[in-house]
């Protein structure tokens, strides 16, 4: 979704939901993430942390929720305006959210108007192999570092972000997320050209 929102150009925050649960993982997401100029918040829909700056973050602006099922985006709609809607649960067997939200529906609060999206299991980029490096801004910034131009930052020697990465100034988790992209639009691409 990160780069999603980086290739259009839509401004994004990260909440980080169910603090009361586990508030080791906001630290984690800051330490990934602090290289980038992104708003991080930590909230919890349940105990009502962090509402009201999420409520000034939405004000005079169109805003959607999305993310994957279970993490709370109907449970902050409820904690924001007070409302009882339907929230689901993880199912037991998969550990994963339920989708309970099967449509995108506006709430429409006065400064704020947000929009509820249904939750997703997996979510692909639609990016190709050479746009790719160039939404994550920390690798742009710093890829007139690689030996070469267009630097992939996969298999090039000599390739900066690997270098920043390899030495802890870049996140590895990242990164080896941004290896797994790699793979799979590479893949997409293969069995585009062999069709």
């Amino acid at each position: 979704m990160i780069i999603s929102a980086v290739k259009e150009n839509v401004d994004f925050a990260l909440l980080v939901n169910k603090q009361d649960v586990d508030n080791s993982l906001i630290e984690q997401i800051k330490a990934e993430y602090s290289k980038l100029d992104i708003q991080i918040y930590p909230i919890c829909a349940k105990t009502g942390e962090g509402i009201s700056e999420i409520k000034k973050l939405l004000t005079g602006k169109l805003s959607a929720l999305a993310g994957q099922s279970a993490v709370g985006k109907t449970s902050l709609i409820n904690a924001l305006f007070g409302l009882d809607l339907k929230t689901g649960e993880l199912s037991e067997k998969i550990s994963r959210g339920k989708h309970t939200t099967t449509r995108s529906e506006i709430f429409d609060y006065g400064e704020i108007k947000l929009i509820d999206t249904p939750g997703f299991a997996v979510i692909e980029a639609d990016v190709s192999i050479d746009e790719l490096a160039e939404c994550y801004p920390e690798y742009y910034e710093v890829s007139g570092g690689c030996r070469f131009r267009g630097c992939s930052h996969i298999s090039e020697p000599d390739c900066k972000v690997k270098e920043l990465v390899n030495s802890g100034v870049l996140s590895l988790a990242r990164y080896e997320r941004y290896k797994e992209i790699y793979q799979e639009i590479s893949k997409r691409r293969e069995k585009y050209e062999k069709d």
